[in-house]
């Protein structure tokens, strides 16, 4: 899997990776809720607490990870706790029939405007919206019908098509500053 257009790739250290299974970009924490080779904590994050400090990371990347989270809220809590004001949470989703529930894992959709909503999710410890501001929602990667195929035996990965994956990017903003983004939204 790629990470196209990805920006937490350049923030600085410390910065995590949540789910990453065997995508391991250098400079992250890699954690994963199987061991595996390059797993650097093994953590179920659905129901364990990230074991960071608060307001001690700069990015935090989650690749095909929300689509199997049946306590999203919390997660994105927990995210928003150890992000430092102005660290930024990237996310890859799949769309459409690749994200539908029916998939083996899958325990929600996602859908494109989601990524406007999430700082309306409420997290029951904060007791209201978390402070996001959206930077990156698009559609980031594109596929044929029978992709697997064209990869696997002519080595060719066309990026046109039907929609297969969201990417979106936020960014912890303080409370003051998401208190004045939203009282000035129409």
């Amino acid at each position: 899997m790629r990470l196209r257009n990805s920006l937490s790739v350049s923030q600085p250290s410390p910065k995590i990776n949540l789910g990453c299974g065997l995508v391991t970009p250098d400079g992250f924490t890699n954690i994963d809720i199987l061991p595996g080779p390059k797993v650097d904590v093994v953590l179920d994050i659905d129901h364990q607490p990230l074991p960071f400090e608060d307001e001690s990371i700069h990015a935090v990347l989650a690749s095909h990870v929300f689509e199997h989270l049946a306590h999203l809220e919390r997660v994105l809590g927990d995210i928003h706790r150890i992000l430092k004001v102005g660290g930024i949470l990237e996310v890859y989703v799949p769309y459409g029939n690749y994200g539908r529930k029916s998939t083996i894992g899958h325990v929600r959709f996602l859908w494109p405007g989601m990524a406007r909503h999430l700082g309306l999710i409420v997290d029951k410890r904060q007791k209201r919206g978390l402070p996001w501001r959206l930077l990156v929602s698009e559609v980031s990667e594109r596929g044929l019908p029978l992709a697997w195929h064209l990869k696997h035996y002519l080595g060719i990965e066309p990026n046109f098509g039907r929609k297969v994956e969201l990417h979106f990017v936020l960014e912890k903003i303080g409370r003051q500053a998401f208190d004045t983004l939203i009282e000035g939204a129409p």
